[in-house]
């Protein structure tokens, strides 16, 4: 089949895209019952997501572009998620939005920089959702059920579309869903069962007006709500089903969307204009106990929680004009402008029993969010990232088999950075608040925590232009086979710091120390590939191969400083990655249908000065953060039946490497090991299905990581959780049901 694409802004075939692309259509969706954003990450060979899981600080890392497991909320991350033409990742943001990919026409996965046509944030590469618009020649509708049990705890997945034309050239398409999933872990904090229970849901609306033959408006809404009680990690030494925390901890999220694009055809090129508004809003509460028990006052340490409040605010506006496949000569035009508004504050608290056992005084309430015995207050910080450019990209057929492409993009990002001054630092409070207690045997009447006011005013980094260029060759050998050179350069834009302006950037303990600048810099790199699509067999069997070397220069590190070890973002070094993917799959006339993914990846430091290898914790020659092989396979079979039905039988495997969670010494201290430095398991994931399919009916059983593996696949890199380990889910079996009328 002919498998189409947008990821250069016009509809192309795959195999005439000059870049690597990996594409996972609604049909495999459906039947592997492709839930997030971890499950596309599962899918494809040459990525990591990382986080703490439930979205909470989650990251993309492609083609080892990453320095870290936890990327944290300060350094911009390396690669964006678009929800149709709209980026919906967040800088600075504590959680990410994670669409539910139901009623979903496809996944996109662009592997390498994708800085001319998507802009900022695309240093490695952009995870497109594509959904299913609403369609006025038919009316449809679709149904779809999943029960599972986990280790014992269910898993319920409801799901209904209904498609309504209003008249041949008008309308309405509905898709919700509801998700409610038990839990499997023993939260020994807390006592409590299945504690990492987690409810989704969501509405996702859409309009189609046909109002011409030339002018189309397609208007869209999008709505996902998340609660997750707990988190899923978990220390080796206690167990894979075991976590902790001396409070209820776990994410409440909400993401709306507002889309307006409308189109018109001239006839020689389309204008599409797309307008976009979107908010999310997240509520986190994390139990940070393992930062006093790990600090050099282990001694004196407390409970210690956070609450966070993020409210992300986007406009995205995009208009580009894209001629109409000419024979020889195409292009595509745009403008893009996105201005965010995240505004976010943190709350630290300790235990009310702690409190009162201490005979702790001076803590503050937030009566705002429900939070009493607060020692560190920041009421409000707020970020603006603004970024507007034009772009351009030509392609033109020099010969009938030879077509040479060219992009490029001119703009500016800018970034700026408000804190309110009414926050203020109890640390260093609470702990001689500690030491007293100790001293004093607990014979005072009262330990008081004194606030020390810290007063921040706004600053930012001004409009920095940002270049990036593209040139492709496409070479058509024969009718099945096209081989592609590529040189493309992506970008992210730069970071606030806020250390910069205590003391103006200098080190109280050691003047002579660096001085930590009010924010980085913008980073760049340039990937080079070559690859070949092909198909063979008279298209029974089509093979992808590409292969890749990226030079990264001045990367975007999280830095600590050597005299007083305070964090901050910086420009420093050089890295490279390099490696090759390949992407096979064939079909049998006997109903076999086979495929096999793999990707080996090379990524490591080429270049750090001595005082930068202290500051961040690296060597030259360290990896990066990613797996240096990965693989996913599979196996179906298809029997017809009688009466229009056929038996499906499929098994599929995913396998990844071990890879390094972080960097193996203690940032800011030389030659000192870092204990939070570690190696994740390689692992295996094996999932099964069967079932029957109708025209309308289809019914299958499945099976999800059918050999149980609880190998560690994920690291926290920070000192802030004592259980830093994710794994997989264990494992499930379930039945899925859905009928269709189309």
């Amino acid at each position: 089949e002919e498998i189409v694409v947008t990821a250069t802004k016009r509809a192309q075939n795959l195999k005439d895209v000059p870049i690597t692309i990996s594409v996972l259509d609604q049909g495999s969706i459906e039947s592997l019952g492709l839930e997030d954003g971890e499950d596309i990450a599962r899918m494809v060979p040459g990525i990591v997501k990382t986080g703490q899981g439930r979205s909470l600080d989650s990251s993309y890392l492609i083609r080892g572009i990453g320095t870290s497991s936890n990327p944290g909320t300060d350094l911009n991350k390396p690669a964006s998620i678009y929800l149709d033409d709209i980026p919906i990742t967040s800088n600075n943001a504590g959680t990410q939005p994670d669409i539910q990919l139901f009623d979903v026409s496809r996944i996109e996965v662009l592997k390498g920089p994708q800085g001319t046509l998507f802009g900022s944030g695309t240093l490695s590469g952009v995870v497109r959702v594509v959904t299913n618009k609403a369609d006025p020649s038919a009316f449809s509708y679709k149904l779809r059920t999943e029960l599972a049990s986990m280790n014992g705890s269910l898993r319920h997945r409801y799901k209904a579309m209904v498609n309504i034309p209003i008249n041949d050239k008008a309308a309405v398409r509905l898709a919700g869903y509801i998700h409610n999933e038990d839990g499997y872990m023993r939260n020994i904090g807390i006592e409590r069962e299945n504690s990492n229970s987690i409810d989704n849901e969501g509405l996702r609306t859409s309009f189609t007006w046909d109002a011409t033959e030339n002018f189309s408006v397609l208007a869209s809404y999008t709505y996902h709500s998340m609660e997750a009680r707990d988190f899923d990690a978990f220390n080796p030494e206690t167990g894979r089903k075991i976590t902790g925390s001396w409070l209820e901890h776990g994410i409440e999220s909400e993401f709306d969307n507002i889309n307006l694009t409308l189109v018109y055809d001239f006839g020689f090129a389309t204008l599409t204009s797309s307008t976009n508004s979107y908010e999310f809003d997240s509520k986190t509460v994390i139990d940070l106990d393992a930062i006093a028990n790990n600090a050099p006052w282990a001694a004196y340490s407390f409970p210690w929680a956070m609450t966070r409040l993020d409210e992300h605010s986007n406009f995205v506006q995009e208009l580009r004009l894209v001629s109409n496949n000419n024979l020889h000569l195409n292009w595509v035009i745009g403008y893009f402008m996105r201005d965010s508004d995240n505004d976010f504050d943190w709350t630290h608290y300790t235990d009310p029993e702690f409190v009162a056992e201490r005979k702790i005084t001076g803590l503050v309430s937030r009566p705002d969010i429900g939070v009493d015995n607060v020692f560190i207050d920041t009421p409000l910080r707020v970020n603006e990232d603004k970024e507007s450019a034009f772009y351009a990209e030509v392609s033109y057929k020099i010969t009938d088999a030879l077509t040479i492409s060219v992009g490029a993009r001119e703009g500016t990002v800018e970034s700026t950075d408000l804190r309110d001054g009414r926050g203020g630092s109890g640390i260093a409070s609470m702990i001689e608040a500690q030491e007293q207690f100790f001293a004093t045997n607990g014979q005072n009447d009262e330990y008081p925590v004194t606030f020390e006011p810290n007063v921040f005013t706004k600053w930012g980094t001004g409009g920095t232009n940002v270049s990036t260029f593209k040139a492709s060759l496409v070479w058509q050998t024969t009718d099945d086979m096209n081989l592609f050179v590529l040189a493309s350069e992506g970008f992210r834009g730069p970071a606030q710091n806020p250390n910069a302006f205590r003391n103006g950037g200098v080190s109280f303990a050691d003047s002579t120390d660096v001085v930590i600048q009010p924010n980085s810099e913008s980073d760049s790199l340039w990937n080079y590939e070559m690859g070949m699509k092909a198909s063979w067999l008279q298209g029974r069997l089509n093979s992808n191969v590409t292969f890749f070397y990226i030079d990264w220069e001045d990367l975007q590190f999280f830095a600590r400083r050597r005299a007083d070890g305070a964090g901050f973002i910086t420009n420093i070094g050089a890295a490279e990655s390099k490696g090759f993917e390949v992407e096979v799959s064939y079909k049998s006339t006997a109903g076999l249908e086979l495929g096999l993914g793999f990707s080996s990846i090379n990524a490591e430091i080429t270049q750090l000065t001595e005082l930068e290898a202290i500051m961040v914790g690296a060597s030259e020659g360290d990896d990066l953060v990613t797996p240096d092989f990965s693989a996913v396979g599979f196996a179906q079979y298809t029997r017809p039946l009688q009466n229009g039905y056929k038996f499906i039988v499929r098994g599929d495997i995913q396998h990844v490497s071990a890879y390094p969670n972080a960097f193996p010494l203690v940032a800011g201290q030389q030659n000192v090991a870092n204990d939070l430095f570690g190696m994740t398991d390689s692992y295996e994931n094996v999932n099964f299905s069967a079932g029957i399919v109708g025209d309308r009916w289809a019914v299958s059983l499945f099976g999800e990581n059918i050999l149980d593996n609880d190998d560690s696949i994920n690291i926290d890199s920070t000192s802030s959780f004592t259980y830093r380990h994710r794994a997989l889910t264990p494992r499930t079996f379930g039945v899925r049901l859905s009928y269709k009328h189309e």
